[in-house]
């Protein structure tokens, strides 16, 4: 009779676990289809900044082309020259700001090219009206930025800022982009206009066989959170393809042994060519545990990986976005 008793107390057992573990992977299924959901949607919000970022390189092409437009007299009373030496757009109307940097001596040349750039204005403040960007720009080899909305030029630039030297120039430049179209540039970095950690679309534009400027959409890592509330889950960060968080919360951040962003590091990474800081990348993360799940994940296709942290287990889930080639991840307890 004991004997019975105890086989069926297991029988019992084994199905309450059994059902415990049907109820657990529903739940991590359902999860898992609504993380992609999340993915697909910000996948379709991003698809038509590619024609808006072609038609803002097309603009500027038109800069060069041998009939220019002329600029009224008139006009070019609104620029002027700093004391600090940048050339720049001394009216506040609302329309895009005008930088040319003391860098280099500033000929007429440039001058020149500065003020053909007012023809971009409409086609920023239009690129402006998608409601993920935040930011369109011009940025010339000549070091000449033309940029929506408008910024103080003269607090927010190093008025001798070397522009072709920064990623949103050069990785649109024949070697980092052979393929001469639209590139998502590969990790956030810190905008130099103060708006905070952003991501960017970029375009080269190209006449007479030569890199002449590069055309830019910028999106803020915030912006973007605010805009997909999924992402400000606590359970949730979205990850580059080199493992780099590009938004996270810092209870997420501190369970998966990295680094908080502290504003000492913020500030530093403005002087570091807007970089990201080293060591946010899950991939260097202090976990091994932690680096082996994002090689999983990113390296291997892996939409699912198991791991214990500091004694518990969790299920992580993913879903890739095809472009710009995130990773949305939600940690599962």
């Amino acid at each position: 009779m004991r004997k019975t008793m105890v086989f069926v107390f297991a029988l019992i057992c084994f199905g309450v676990s059994g059902c415990q573990d049907d109820d657990r992977n529903r739940q991590v299924d359902q999860a898992h289809a609504h993380l992609r959901l999340v993915a697909a949607h910000i996948g379709e919000a991003f698809a038509p900044m590619r024609l808006d970022i072609r038609s803002l390189a097309d603009h500027a092409r038109q800069l060069y082309a041998a009939h220019k437009p002329a600029i009224p007299p008139a006009a070019r009373k609104q620029y002027a020259q700093a004391p600090n030496g940048v050339f720049y757009k001394k009216t506040r109307d609302g329309k895009p700001s005008l930088f040319i940097s003391a860098l280099n001596p500033i000929t007429q040349a440039a001058k020149d090219m500065g003020y053909l750039t007012e023809c971009l204005d409409s086609a920023l403040m239009n690129a402006c009206s998608h409601p993920s960007v935040i930011q369109a720009y011009y940025n010339t080899r000549q070091n000449i930025c033309r940029i929506y909305p408008p910024v103080d030029v003269l607090t927010q630039f190093d008025p001798h800022t070397d522009i072709p030297g920064f990623a949103f120039y050069y990785e649109a430049d024949i070697i980092h982009n052979p393929g001469k179209g639209p590139v998502w540039l590969a990790h956030p970095y810190v905008d130099p206009a103060g708006r905070g950690w952003i991501v960017s679309l970029i375009c080269p534009v190209y006449a007479h066989d030569r890199l002449q400027g590069v055309v830019g959409l910028d999106i803020a890592v915030a912006t973007m959170a605010k805009t997909f509330p999924t992402l400000q889950d606590k359970s949730v960060l979205m990850i580059d393809d080199a493992g780099g968080i590009i938004t996270g919360n810092e209870a997420m951040t501190s369970l998966l042994s990295m680094p908080p962003v502290t504003k000492e590091k913020y500030l530093r990474s403005i002087t570091d060519n807007t970089a990201r800081p080293d060591g946010h990348s899950l991939l260097q993360s202090r976990s091994r545990d932690v680096r082996a799940m994002t090689e999983k994940i990113l390296n291997h296709g892996a939409d699912r990986a198991s791991i214990t942290i500091r004694g518990k287990d969790y299920t992580a889930i993913a879903a890739r976005i095809p472009e710009p080639g995130w990773t949305i991840i939600r940690m599962m307890d």
